[in-house]
């Protein structure tokens, strides 16, 4: 609907464009890459991409590829109906200065994201979200961003469809040199199991992904669907999530158990008496187990038996003894590439702490 382009353009200057409707063709707002059209200072709200269109709500890529400054998009409305899988609803190259906020996606198919960024953005991106999307093309991305330094505040993936045999989709995946993605809230929901593989998080060069509050249960809870890549023990800790929404607290009985991911809460209690020392096994990733691990998790175990001194020994996924816990104590343990090291322990005096 705008195209800027063309070799003579001169640069445009503190630009900007509100209340756009676009329908039944490419893109809405487009900077073509090497037009020799500059800009500096953008502005962008208020837009409405309907399904017919078969590219992304806005396209930037400005000339030249380093310095531009001052990129705000606000309150976009994307119908993905008709979108290219190799579109994305909004995609920003070059920016120094970016600020992004309230960007709605809905049916996506075949794999068009989101959001890509690309060739040293540096940005802030308030509330994002994709609802009702059906991904079925191999390596296709929510969020595609290379080179990129993001803060995101919230990103909402909900009623996916992973319909991809032998394939893998990315939450939010980076590349090159340099990038670095933080989220503060995630909130995820699959329409049904996922057919193929989905992280949350995929990247390559030790990409830092980081996560302050998730509620990340839905994701957990399917088969297929993990957290992080992680091709190796040694790329693990680019991973961390500081909290999810999964504290509730397991009442044990007089058994031995065996500790997973989206299937344990995070605190195990021993609260009855127990007849005989029981065991608590954890999940190494390293060894082939729980692939949903990340750094910093953490498992808290307490033997709150009230009468019967009889102990928990709390092993790992080899057999080996990571803490034994005598009555009335308690053992946090937190995970790291490497296998499990204990953060926190302590006693108490009677039957309540």
């Amino acid at each position: 609907m705008f195209s800027f382009s063309g070799p003579n353009a001169t640069t445009f200057y503190e630009m900007q464009s509100k209340d756009i409707s676009c329908g039944n063709g490419f893109r809405c707002i487009s900077h073509a890459p090497g037009a020799g059209c500059p800009v500096w200072g953008t502005d962008i709200s208020d837009i409405f991409h309907y399904g017919t269109n078969s590219g992304g709500a806005i396209y930037l890529v400005p000339s030249p590829a380093i310095g531009q400054p001052q990129i705000g998009i606000r309150n976009v409305y994307i119908r993905a109906d008709s979108m290219a899988s190799s579109e994305y609803g909004v995609s920003i190259g070059s920016c120094d200065t970016l600020s992004i906020d309230l960007i709605e996606i809905n049916n996506a198919l075949n794999g068009s994201g989101i959001l890509n960024t690309s060739s040293g953005v540096y940005g802030v991106v308030g509330t994002i979200k994709s609802e009702v999307s059906t991904n079925t093309v191999a390596s296709s991305k929510f969020i595609n961003a290379t080179d990129s330094h993001l803060k995101i505040g919230a990103l909402t993936l909900l009623a996916m469809t992973i319909n991809s045999s032998g394939n893998v989709i990315y939450g939010i995946a980076g590349g090159g040199a340099r990038t670095d993605i933080y989220v503060d809230n995630v909130l995820l929901t699959f329409a049904a199991t996922p057919v193929g593989t989905f992280y949350l998080a995929g990247g390559s060069g030790g990409i830092p992904f980081s996560y302050t509050f998730g509620n990340i249960t839905g994701l957990l809870g399917q088969s297929n669907a993990w957290l992080t890549w992680i091709p190796s023990s040694a790329t693990a800790v680019t991973t961390r999530v500081m909290t999810w929404e999964n504290g509730t607290i397991t009442q044990q009985g007089d058994a031995n158990a065996t500790l997973a991911i989206g299937t344990n809460n995070q605190i195990l209690a021993f609260t009855t008496n127990l007849t005989a020392g029981r065991t608590v096994q954890l999940t190494d990733a390293y060894a082939g187990g729980d692939t949903n691990l990340y750094t910093g998790f953490k498992w808290k175990i307490v033997n709150a038996q009230p009468t019967y001194a009889n102990s928990v020994t709390v092993t790992n996924a080899a057999g080996g003894t990571v803490a034994t816990l005598a009555s009335n104590g308690y053992v946090e343990l937190a995970y790291y590439r490497f296998g499990w090291l204990v953060t926190g322990y302590g006693t108490w005096t009677g039957t309540t702490p």
